[in-house]
């Protein structure tokens, strides 16, 4: 490398560093995710006796907080913070579907909001495990094999043909 170059732009494409970035650019979306769930759930919703209305509240109080957790681990950078982003996210989404659904019951057209929302949030969370996938993929080339243990690798593959009596 020369005094010119940029250590960033010696770096392969899919390096600690680029996984570090894409990482900490969730934590924004997260960030603002949980401020306006912690908005609805402690302002926004008026308490109510509805059971739904209480799963929905307690959903965006808890769930929201537990959201803007993720948003300060993923600060850090680290693709494992991804996997706790993907928890809350989910967590949050089932227990809007669940209230949405317990709306519907109480013939309250709204239920509908609900249940689109925890598709979002559940949805959100799939996305990133998928994307803690991709970067442990991108950080470690075998750890797709590693993850899926129901597939026979190639030791297996020569291990069963050295076991196997010869024709």
């Amino acid at each position: 490398m020369n005094d010119t170059q940029s250590p960033s732009t010696t770096e392969a494409p899919h390096s600690g560093e680029h996984v570090s970035t894409i990482v900490r650019g969730q934590a924004v979306w997260t960030g603002i995710y949980a401020l306006a769930a912690l908005y609805f759930g402690w302002y926004a919703i008026a308490p109510s006796e509805m059971v739904s209305i209480q799963v929905i509240r307690f959903t965006l109080q808890y769930g929201g907080a537990g959201m803007l957790l993720a948003a300060l681990v993923l600060l850090s950078g680290s693709a494992t913070a991804l996997v706790v982003d993907a928890v809350f996210s989910m967590l949050a989404g089932v227990g809007l579907a669940i209230g949405g659904v317990l709306l519907l019951s109480f013939n309250a057209a709204y239920g509908v909001v609900g249940i689109i929302f925890g598709y979002l949030f559940f949805s959100s969370g799939r996305r990133s495990m998928r994307d803690y996938r991709h970067c442990q993929e991108q950080l470690d080339p075998g750890f797709e094999r590693q993850a899926s243990p129901s597939e026979p690798s190639e030791d297996d593959e020569t291990e069963a043909a050295r076991q196997s009596p010869p024709e």
